[in-house]
This record gives structure tokens, sequence and C-alpha cells, in this order.
């Protein structure tokens, strides 16, 4: 073969060779991200990452799946689907230390048990932080939970994520946020950042809609949440428990603080209203001229503590009804116990007779309202009072017939709301 030939055949394989690795070079590269993205970003965040499905097409790098856990991350794991990011892929051959965007249709967190590592500041004697590349990610549905799926979670909301300097922060709007047993409601916004081995939640709102809301911040440190929060408009029923909606309904109000897993905070609502009293304190219905099986309360508030065992504490409770009714006092409900001091009063104006059961039932007058004390214990399923026995020794010394019918009437109402306010407490 001629010289010029054989120049002319190495020129067209040179060609060749070229025009092939052009048409294949997306494969190429694709393939060679497949074998080292995973490990340069395990490298630069300090965790375990691997990808499924990857694939690098005119500069636009995609996968099916992505997941990462361990390591120094402030989560004990997350799985993301349809994940995009625009990037050179001769940038992928360096250190990651160029800012990094990436995209993702869906991802699922779950929450670390305990404190995240808190972020290295590095210092004499000790070697130098390591140097995380800023990372922003943005996230279509993302849902965080619990591991072992108690506890609070937040599903399906659009999230907007930054890793700078090590240090996470995140802003979320939309989507559900549920806590406690309690319905989930929707997540108005969220904004929170990490702080050293813990999380600062800087602002939330949530509500469902209908004009009511939470709203407040709340800080994750060494373990444990505080916080402060106001609410406005919530309907009674998301905070009782069993069948307790029934009998109680109303739209609440307040303010409360959490430190050291201890509520504290005071309820106000409006619209209260008790209904379908037990039987067991009806006491003389056939007496009853008046209809007490729905009392509205114009006035309903108390402060309470919610203790970390689940006990909850009352105090300052005022409660006044249309019907002649006004409730006072303070008591505690456990699991196994329960204990209530609490002064029923009954309005005078229109009983005038009320006055001849003056002191054998009632204290003196005040404020308009003839006043008796009544103790609650026993237990939430199997409460006692100490009205009863009163009543009925009342009943023996009442001066006249008609006296002591409205006597048994009045009473047995009040033992009614009592017994409501207290239903309600119990969240039952």
């Amino acid at each position: 073969m001629k010289a010029h030939h054989i120049v002319l055949a190495a020129l067209g394989l040179i060609v060749a060779t070229a025009a092939g690795a052009f048409v294949f070079r997306d494969a190429l590269v694709g393939r060679w991200i497949e074998r080292n993205l995973a490990a340069k970003l395990s490298e630069a965040l300090e965790a375990e990452v691997e990808f499924e499905g990857l694939v690098w097409k005119d500069g636009v790098l995609r996968a099916e799946l992505g997941r990462m856990g361990g390591g120094r991350l402030p989560f004990e794991t997350l799985r993301a689907s349809g994940l995009r990011a625009e990037v050179d892929w001769k940038r992928l051959m360096k250190p990651l230390t160029e800012p990094l965007s990436v995209e993702a249709a869906g991802a699922d967190v779950v929450w670390r048990a305990g404190n995240a590592p808190a972020v290295r500041p590095g210092g004499a004697g000790e070697a130098a932080p390591k140097e995380h590349p800023t990372m922003e990610f943005v996230v279509g549905k993302f849902s965080l939970r619990h591991p072992d799926k108690e506890g609070w979670a937040v599903r399906d909301t659009a999230l907007r994520a930054k890793m700078e300097a090590g240090r996470w922060s995140f802003a979320a709007r939309g989507g559900t946020f549920s806590a406690l047993g309690m319905p989930p409601a929707r997540l108005e916004k969220l904004a929170a950042r990490q702080r050293g081995s813990g999380w600062a939640i800087e602002s939330f709102a949530l509500g469902d809609g209908e004009g009511d809301t939470v709203q407040g911040t709340a800080l994750h440190e060494d373990g444990a949440w505080s916080g402060e929060f106001t609410w406005k408009n919530l309907d009674a029923a998301k905070f009782l428990r069993g069948g307790a909606s029934e009998h109680f309904s109303g739209r609440t109000s307040g303010n409360a603080k959490l430190k050291d897993g201890v509520l504290r905070g005071r309820i106000t609502v409006t619209g209260a209203e008790t209904k379908k009293v037990p039987a067991l304190v009806k006491l003389a219905s056939h007496l009853v001229r008046e209809n007490w099986d729905s009392l509205p309360w114009e006035t309903f508030s108390f402060d309470f503590v919610r203790e970390a065992d689940g006990a909850v504490a009352f105090s300052n409770l005022e409660a006044v009804s249309p019907k002649g009714l006004r409730v006072r006092g303070s008591g505690r409900i456990a699991a196994e116990s329960l204990a209530a001091d609490l002064d029923l009063g009954v309005r005078r104006e229109g009983r005038p007779w009320l006055v001849a059961f003056v002191p054998v039932l009632f204290r003196a007058e005040t404020d308009g309202y003839f006043w008796l004390k009544v103790r609650v214990g026993g237990t939430p399923s199997a409460p006692t009072e100490d009205l009863t026995t009163r009543v009925v020794a009342a009943l023996a010394v009442a001066p006249a017939a008609g006296a002591a019918g409205a006597a048994a009437e009045i009473p047995g109402a009040a033992v009614e709301a009592a017994g409501s306010l207290l239903n309600t407490l119990m969240g039952r």
C-alpha cells in the first residue's frame, strides 16, 4: 500500500473514532458518572450515597432514585425520586466545591432519633473542618417522619432546602402536618435551620383554610423540644379524645409554652356548649322545668399544664352560662386518678326561693349567685362527687315542697355542668 493511502486510512480512522466518541459521548459520560458520582458525593457529604438509573445527556444529569444516610447528615435516611441537575460533566471529575442545585419530584426523610451531628467548628489542636459544597434542593413533594412512625410528621409539602458551610436550612409550604394523634392540618409555612446539634424552627403556621390557625416558633436541642405557640378559632373536637366531641363543642383560642416536656398555657372557648350530660348527675330530673340537656356557655376559659407523663392540671377555670350557672375551680386529671375542687354558682335573679337553702346547701350570696363547693375524685372512667348527699340532706329539711322541688332542680343542673366541664378537660 502506498504511503499516502496509509496516511489517508489513518486520518479516516481518527475521524471515525472521534465521530464515534462524539456520538456515544453521553453514554460514556453516563457510565463514568454512574461509577464515580456516588463516591464523590459520599466524600463531600460524609455520608453513604447511591443512585439508580443515572443518565447524563445534553448537560443534564438525571436519576430515577437516590438514597443517602448515615455519617454527619442531620437525618437517618433520605430517599428521593425523579432527580435532575444541570451540571457540566467535567465538573464531576474535580472535587465538588462549586454550588450545586438539584431538583426532585419527591423525597421521603426519616428523622434522626436524638440530636443531629453538630457542625464541627475546628480549633486549636483539631483538624480544620471539612469544606462542604453549597447544595440547594428543590422538592415537589417532601415528607418527613420519625423512625418509629410516631410523633409529628410532615407530608407532601413543597420544600426548598440548602446546605451551606455544613449547615442545613429549609423552607416549606403546603402539604400536611400531624402530631400527637391529632388530625392532619394544612402546613401554611415552615422555616427552619440547623443550629449546632439541634434545629431552630424560626416560624411555622398551620391551618385548615376555614379561619383556624396555629403558629409559633420551636427549638430542638439536647434531645428535647421547646417552643411558643398561639392558636385561634380551632374546633374543640380536634383536642378531644374518644367520643368527647359528642358532649362538648366550641372554637378554641389560646397560647402555650413548651419546655422540658411540659406544656403550659391558657385556653378560651367561644360558642361553648355542653350536651347529652350523663344520667348519673341528673338529680330529680322529673322536677326540672327548664331544658338542661344542652347548656351554652358565654364565658369558658382556664389555665392548663400538661405534664410530661400526660397528666393535665387546670386552674383559674371560669365558665358562665346564660341559663344562670357559673363554675370556677381547679383540678388535676391523670390516667388513673381525678381530683378537682369546684365552686358552682346558681344565679339568684328569678329564683327568690334559693334563699331558703342558705346555709343548708348554699353559702352566702356573692356576685348575684348562691355558691356551693363540689369535690370531685375517683378516676376519669369512674368519677365521684360529694354533692349528691348534700342535696338529699337539703331536700329533707326543705321548708316547703315547692322549694324542695326547685332546690333539687337547680343543684342537679349545676352538677351536670360540672360533670360536662370535667369530661371535656379529661378528653372523655
